[in-house]
């Protein structure tokens, strides 16, 4: 996650510490915006997922006041007010008799995906780039490996009666979860799943570093920046001090002696002849 650029910090220190405090908290806010959303699909209440909403809520109001320490004036700005609503909105009115199912508690857990999209900025757009470009290479194998597939074992294997059962084989060999509801039993049918299965190792291994790279999880590169953003600037070379100016004047002066002396020798040399 990206510091926030157009609000100043109150100094470099709270600088540095905004943008670690925001790296760290992209996973948080983006868990705590979406397990409202599936507890309220689930429609059952229960002590588990009311602590769960309670802590949720907490997380937004951690985040809404570390910015407020750091930030001077941040309620006056659009950002600072927006999360301020979304800490409202999302408070646990649910614990009010007769406000558990009202509407506006379904804004407010919309409310809050737009606070990720909001605090991701740049790296919710690197994110979607970089899935993009693996969902096509993705799509691309599992069509063509579906194909071939339906090719070799439809006439001998049940189990890829249609297309659409070739295609939900392929998805779930990519993935490399194996229900095994459906196997390949030609040779042709076992190769396309073997490319599969190696091609499936691939793609999980962009995904997964593409979501450790949004969610601030690689610390490696994360130590690797901060630790070139607090080296200091090379120094400039030492300029030449008076004792070495009186050196390489000596070295001059030595220099012309030689000169001077070599033309003499010639010189000589050319009397004796």
């Amino acid at each position: 996650m990206e510091p926030t650029a157009k609000l100043r910090a109150r100094n470099e220190a709270d600088e540095r510490r905004l943008a670690e405090f925001e790296r760290r908290m992209t996973l948080p806010i983006f868990l705590s915006a979406l397990l409202p959303i599936i507890f309220s699909l689930a429609g059952k209440h229960s002590i588990v997922s009311t602590t769960i909403l309670i802590v949720t809520w907490f997380v937004f109001v951690a985040d809404l006041v570390v910015h407020m320490r750091l930030i001077r004036r941040y309620l006056e700005s659009g950002q600072g007010i927006f999360d301020l609503v979304v800490v409202i909105l999302t408070a646990p009115w649910f614990l009010i008799p007769g406000l558990g199912d009202a509407r506006f508690l379904a804004l407010a857990r919309l409310a809050r995906l737009f606070r990720i999209i909001r605090a991701g900025r740049g790296s919710l757009r690197r994110l979607v780039s970089q899935l993009g470009q693996v969902g096509l290479v993705a799509v691309g194998l599992i069509v063509t490996c579906a194909y071939v597939a339906y090719s070799a074992e439809h006439p001998v294997n049940k189990g890829f009666a249609t297309f659409g059962d070739s295609v939900w084989w392929a998805t779930v060999t990519i993935t490399t979860v194996g229900y095994g509801d459906i196997v390949p039993t030609t040779a042709t049918g076992r190769i396309t799943a073997v490319v599969l299965m190696f091609s499936g190792l691939g793609v999980l291994g962009v995904l997964a570093g593409s979501l450790a790279s949004f969610f601030g999880l690689d610390h490696h590169e994360a130590a690797a920046a901060q630790t070139a953003a607090a080296s200091p600037p090379p120094e400039p070379p030492p300029e030449p001090s008076g004792d070495d100016n009186d050196i390489q004047a000596r070295v001059a002066e030595l220099r012309t002696r030689v000169a001077e002396l070599d033309q003499a020798l010639v010189a000589v040399q050319q009397r004796l002849r």
